[in-house]
C-alpha cells in the first residue's frame, strides 16, 4: 500500500487556472450579449453564465463544496489525536459543505428565499431574502464553532478566517448589492452581471481557499492518505 502525497499548491493552482478558464468564457459572453443585444441569439449562455443554474459553472462550484465535504470526513475519520469535541465538529462541517454542494446545485437557498419572501417584503436590497435565513444559521454556526476555531492553530485559523470573509462577502454582500441593482433596473443590466460575476468569483476563490487550508492540516497533521 503506498503513501499518497498531495501538493496543495499544486492543487490550488489547478483549480485556480479552472476558475479562470471558467471566467473567460463567462465575460466573453457576457461582452457578446451586450454588444449584440439580441439575447433569442444566445441560448447557450446558460451553459457558462454564472447567474444560471445547472451548467458547467455551478457544476465547478458543487464540486468544490463536494471536494471540501470528503477533505473534512477524511480528517474526522483518520486524525487519531483529535479530541472527542473536535471529531464530531469535523464531521459536522463535513455534513454542513455536503449539504452546500447540493444547495449549490439545486438552488435549495431560492426556495427558502420563496417562503421568507411570504412574510417580509422583498424589495432593494432584501429583494433576494434567501439570505436572510442563511445569516441566521451562519450566526448560529459561529457560536456553536468558535471553542473549536480557538483550538486550532494559528496558521490554520488564519487560513479558515481568509477563505471565510471571502466567500461570505461573496455569498452575502455582493449578492445583496446585486440584489438591490436588480430590484431597481433588472437583471439585464451591466452592472447587475459585473456584480454577480464578482460574487461568484469571491465564492469559488473562497472555497479554493479553504480546499488548500484542509490539505495543509492534511500535511501538518501527517494524515495518511494510501492508495492500494
Amino acid at each position: 500500500m503506498n503513501r499518497l502525497e498531495i501538493n496543495p499548491k499544486k492543487v490550488a493552482r489547478f483549480l485556480y487556472v479552472s476558475i479562470a478558464f471558467l471566467s473567460v468564457l463567462h465575460i466573453a459572453n457576457l461582452v457578446l450579449y451586450f454588444w449584440i443585444d439580441d439575447p433569442e441569439t444566445f441560448d447557450f449562455v446558460q451553459l457558462i453564465d454564472f447567474d444560471y443554474e445547472e451548467n458547467l459553472p455551478t457544476t465547478f462550484s458543487s464540486l468544490l463544496f463536494f471536494i471540501n465535504s470528503l477533505l473534512l470526513l477524511f480528517i474526522w475519520k483518520n486524525e487519531k489525536r483529535i479530541k472527542g469535541k473536535d471529531k464530531v465538529q469535523w464531521l459536522g462541517l463535513s455534513v454542513i459543505f455536503l449539504y452546500l454542494g447540493f444547495d449549490e446545485s439545486a438552488k435549495i437557498h431560492e426556495n427558502l428565499g420563496d417562503i421568507i419572501d411570504l412574510y417580509i417584503e422583498a424589495e432593494g436590497y432584501l429583494y433576494f431574502p434567501w439570505f436572510i435565513g442563511y445569516l441566521s444559521i451562519l450566526a448560529v454556526l459561529v457560536v456553536l464553532y468558535f471553542p473549536f476555531f480557538l483550538r486550532l492553530g494559528k496558521k490554520t485559523k488564519i487560513k479558515f478566517v481568509v477563505a471565510a470573509v471571502v466567500f461570505v462577502t461573496g455569498a452575502a454582500g455582493f449578492d445583496i448589492i446585486s440584489a438591490n441593482e436588480a430590484y431597481e433596473n433588472g437583471t439585464e443590466t451591466i452592472l447587475y452581471s459585473v456584480l454577480y460575476t464578482i460574487e461568484e468569483l469571491m465564492e469559488m476563490i473562497g472555497l479554493v481557499l479553504f480546499t488548500t487550508a484542509l490539505l495543509e492540516v492534511i500535511r501538518e497533521r501527517e494524515i495518511s492518505i494510501n492508495v492500494k
